[in-house]
């Protein structure tokens, strides 16, 4: 995004700055809360809208919950300055993903990729969803480690944990048939589309040692 585009975060009443004494560095903490804990994308997930109005972050409320399954999402719209939780943002794994043109969220739960506006007024939307035939009612993990959207923006990428196996493939933004690329019975995850190229994707073999 365009840096020039990111809020003055010491003239926003959303934050309050600490420096480390250690270090010396100065951090800016989001202190007003939506949720009893309130934390930062995964590093490779993208969180601010790209006009640098909205800011969407992970919310929890424990005991519920853990890293895996549980979290949901929160958004600090700068402009009114007010920070929002949405209930019905559950998700798994670190799938959600926020498109910059538009400041919506997306996430995967259970078979299918949702949607919905910084808005607090609007309605969640289902995108699409990974058809009974590929899941087979198993038990899946994770739809997607963290979603990435193709270059031409017609597709998420998934790279879906369902009971012993491990699929990859593209899912339409419009409703399209789900196209599994590869089926595979060890671990590949992390699978990112390439932001310039649709035809090219990074899926990395991570922790199976068998």
């Amino acid at each position: 995004m365009n840096h020039a585009l990111l809020p003055n975060l010491d003239r926003c009443s959303l934050f309050r700055r600490w420096t480390d004494p250690v270090t010396g560095i100065t951090s800016h903490v989001l202190s007003q809360r939506a949720a009893p804990l309130q934390q930062s994308f995964y590093f490779t997930n993208r969180s601010f809208s790209a006009d640098g109005r909205y800011l969407w972050f992970y919310c929890a409320h424990p005991p519920s919950g853990n890293a895996e399954i549980g979290r949901t999402l929160g958004v600090a719209d700068f402009n009114r300055e007010t920070v929002t939780w949405f209930p019905d943002t559950a998700f798994r794994d670190v799938s959600p993903f926020i498109d910059a043109a538009t400041a919506d969220a997306c996430w995967c739960w259970e078979y299918s990729v949702f949607c919905r506006s910084p808005d607090p007024n609007a309605p969640v939307e289902q995108v699409n969803s990974v058809p009974e035939s590929v899941h087979k009612n198993r038990y899946g993990k994770r739809l997607s480690t963290h979603l990435t959207l193709s270059a031409n923006r017609r597709e998420f990428l998934i790279d879906a944990h369902l009971g012993h196996e491990w699929c990859i493939g593209s899912l339409p933004l419009d409703g399209g048939a789900f196209q599994v690329w590869q089926t595979l019975n060890r671990c590949y995850n992390h699978a990112q589309f390439s932001p310039t190229d649709p035809d090219v994707a990074l899926i990395a073999q991570d922790w199976w040692t068998q």
